[in-house]
């Protein structure tokens, strides 16, 4: 069966661009004449439109055209020209935790794109088209989002979660405002200054409430730090669906959300122990751990062996 063929004509002021090609082609010379062409194009025509109010023998741009083009393109499109790609807006947002990337990656796709329903595939490629590190839980980001009334889980797309920008979402995504909470004339930064710098894990954003713990068993009366990180795993695990985690992201578990405050080498050792109940990838600086059918066993042992 031969490939469908489409044309489409783009027209802004005297420039006129006719694309004849498959559907993705078409896509892709669209974007870099919005991206390229018309950024250039509005300057030259700022510039024309000033002049003319300068001099009644210049040539003057009736500003209604300029604006019926803008309008075209804006019709052609769908889209929004304000920012270049989702990098651009991440950048002009100021867009920093993995749960403000993750709702924000749902509204530029639902709100500039256009595109109403949000595959998690979706979210991902937005993602790693703006050369963003990979998340250690995605799921989680999208958990936390779907909690806080954001977005929406809708009826699944060939099997795959789809979700819905909620007005709350979108509300977020266009008044946020990026907070800088350290001062540039700061030489030397503190311990404490440095905590705060630390990676905003979408596995925080859960309070203790929120996980349920009267389930399970207390932690902090487990006399063994190997067991108490055993548990702790599980019970993101039950409650968050979260599966993979990151050394630190452990660490800071602990010490935020149940006051337990095991050493670096601890929380070393019990990683490097773990064996076959924990799958690792990635680099050694950024080594993820996935909870396995055995640590899952390990956890629910010491979970009924110290439950009331």
């Amino acid at each position: 069966m031969a490939e469908q063929v489409s044309k489409l004509r783009l027209k802004y002021g005297e420039i006129e661009l006719e694309i004849e090609g498959n559907d993705a082609l078409i896509e892709r010379e669209r974007m870099e004449f919005q991206k390229t062409v018309i950024p250039a194009l509005e300057v030259f025509l700022n510039k024309m439109k000033q002049n003319s109010f300068m001099s009644t023998n210049s040539a003057c741009i009736d500003s209604e055209t300029v604006i019926d083009d803008k309008k075209l393109l804006l019709d052609l499109g769908q889209r929004d020209c304000t920012y270049a790609n989702f990098a651009h807006f991440l950048k002009e947002k100021g867009f920093n935790s993995d749960v403000d990337k993750v709702v924000a990656a749902v509204y530029y796709i639902s709100e500039i794109d256009k595109k109403n329903v949000v595959t998690r595939d979706d979210i991902e490629q937005e993602l790693k088209n703006a050369k963003l590190p990979s998340m250690t839980n995605i799921s989680s980001s999208i958990n936390v989002n779907i909690k806080k009334a954001y977005i929406e889980e809708v009826e699944k797309i060939d099997n795959k979660r789809a979700f819905r920008i909620l007005q709350p979402g979108i509300d977020f995504c266009e008044t946020f405002v990026f907070k800088e909470e350290h001062s540039k004339k700061t030489a030397k930064f503190s311990k404490d200054c440095r905590n705060k710098l630390m990676k905003d894990y979408p596995s925080l954003s859960y309070s203790v409430d929120d996980l349920h713990i009267d389930n399970y068993c207390d932690l902090s009366k487990l006399d063994k730090y190997i067991e108490q990180i055993w548990v702790l795993l599980y019970i993101y695990y039950k409650e968050t669906n979260q599966q993979t985690f990151t050394r630190d992201e452990v660490s800071q578990l602990l010490r935020k959300r149940f006051a337990i405050n095991p050493s670096d080498r601890q929380i070393k050792r019990f990683f490097e122990t773990a064996g076959n109940k924990l799958h690792k990838e990635g680099s050694t600086k950024f080594m993820k751990y996935t909870l396995m059918q055995g640590g899952i066993d390990e956890a629910k042992r010491i979970i009924e062996e110290h439950s009331v």
